[in-house]
């Protein structure tokens, strides 16, 4: 008689011992963060593990982001918005590539855990600089917006304040140009480019 799985995740998950369903819990959570690549992916492994969580993914189509692409947004961006989740989702993306039962889902997921392991590997301090940079320009530019269209309200505190956050923001630049300058690493638009070999 067959078992019937009355479990929310998927019966290829029901079937892997704990740990292995351990590795793979933390996709359920998906990344905090309001990249929208970042939320296709987790959208994209949601539906490999769970039950009606998200519409489903086919696999066999050429409208998936590439391997390369999503291994790129993974990485680098995982790391910057929330590091601790994405070193989960590697192990998590493991455990698809080697236990899914469809085949193309492993072809992509071990495609991407491939391309991901080619990447330059850049310390966790640079990626929270990147990260306080990506967050100091956004309050940068809010702030800017806002004293532009009110004009007659700023007061001499905010206007110190965008001045500090604009030489804090660049002295975070500067760090990360020297960083890369060292490490023979291409810095354009704050972003660091991984792909490149050195």
């Amino acid at each position: 008689m067959e078992k019937i799985n009355n479990s929310i995740l998927n019966d290829w998950v029901v079937n892997l011992d704990l740990k292995h369903q351990a590795k793979l819990l933390p996709v359920l959570r998906g990344c905090d963060t309001e990249h929208e690549k970042l939320k296709d992916i987790t959208k994209m492994l949601r539906w490999l593990i769970g039950k009606n969580f998200v519409k489903k993914t086919n696999y066999s189509n050429d409208k998936l982001l590439t391997i390369e692409a999503t291994a790129h947004w993974l990485v680098y961006y995982g790391n910057i918005e929330n590091n601790h989740w994405y070193e989960h989702i590697v192990l998590a993306i493991d455990v698809i590539r080697e236990h899914h039962p469809d085949t193309y889902v492993r072809h992509y997921w071990s495609g991407v855990y491939g391309v991901m392991s080619t990447f330059i590997k850049l310390p966790d301090f640079v990626f929270r600089l990147i990260k306080e940079k990506n967050d100091l320009d956004d309050k940068i530019s809010k702030l800017t917006k806002w004293m532009d269209t009110n004009y007659n309200d700023v007061s001499n505190d905010q206007r110190e304040q965008l001045l500090i956050m604009q030489r804090y923001s660049s002295l975070v630049e500067n760090r990360l140009v020297k960083y890369c300058e060292d490490n023979k690493l291409e810095y354009k638009n704050n972003a660091i480019e991984i792909r490149s070999s050195k």
